[in-house]
């Protein structure tokens, strides 16, 4: 039986000598992964453009049986980036985040609207000119959203962030997952860019290091089996 979906690619592994399991996440099926022959084959059915992190395409696969490897029949780019492969910032960016999508995003799971989301945000970077080191951090304060752990704005007299519960309070209670007053001061800078839609938060790069250390423990404590990043390095990096 076949099926068709708009996918975006994740990441791939070699398989044997010639073929690579592709794991993308699907419009919908939600996480699907998909065996497919030699890229640089005349007849693949994938080329090797397809395979990079957060390639938008159109697939028809054979969706028999659940919970194994799935066989694509036909491939076609659905999305054609100007510069997110190119611009070594945001191909860094790029490869960054698609690992962690591929760590947040379950099997079979559909969302359109997550799925929507995603390759809107993709195709945004690829566009932007200004607040590109910023990116991210709004990426992922938004998909905290559609995962289910939103941090809350503060009330009056709430100052200081707790990255457990996602809540402010006016009291700092010392166990390690709060944030200071000074800390919880830059999250604030950065859900009220986030809210007025602007990337331009005209801070540091230290405080942007800062930032995305803590988004990264803010995922650690809602998302079971977070996992380390190999990416991670690559970005501070670039970003410092």
């Amino acid at each position: 039986m076949l099926a068709k979906t708009r996918a975006l690619v994740l990441g791939s592994v070699k398989y044997g000598d010639n073929s690579l399991i592709v794991k993308a996440y699907t419009k919908d099926e939600g996480i699907k992964s998909f065996i497919v022959g030699s890229i640089h084959s005349k007849k693949g059915v994938l080329k090797p453009a397809m395979v990079q992190a957060l390639s938008q395409l159109d697939l028809v696969y054979y969706s028999k049986g659940k919970g194994e490897l799935k066989r694509i029949k036909e491939a076609a780019m659905a999305h054609h980036y100007n510069e997110l492969w190119f611009d070594p910032v945001k191909s860094s960016l790029a490869m960054f985040l698609a690992e962690i999508l591929a760590h947040v995003l379950k099997e079979e799971e559909t969302n359109p609207n997550l799925f929507d989301f995603i390759s809107e945000a993709f195709m945004e970077l690829d566009e932007l000119e200004e607040g590109i080191g910023n990116f991210h951090l709004f990426f992922l304060l938004r998909l905290s959203g559609f995962l289910g752990f939103a941090p809350q704005m503060p009330l009056k007299g709430q100052e200081y962030f707790d990255l457990q519960s996602g809540i402010y309070s006016s009291s700092n209670v010392e166990h390690y997952h709060y944030l200071n007053k000074e800390e919880s001061k830059l999250w604030l800078q950065m859900q009220e860019a986030e809210k007025a839609n602007s990337l331009k938060m005209g801070i540091a790069k230290t405080s942007r290091s800062q930032l995305l250390e803590f988004m990264l423990n803010y995922y650690r404590l809602h998302i079971t089996d977070f996992g380390q990043l190999r990416s991670l390095e690559v970005v501070k990096s670039l970003l410092s």
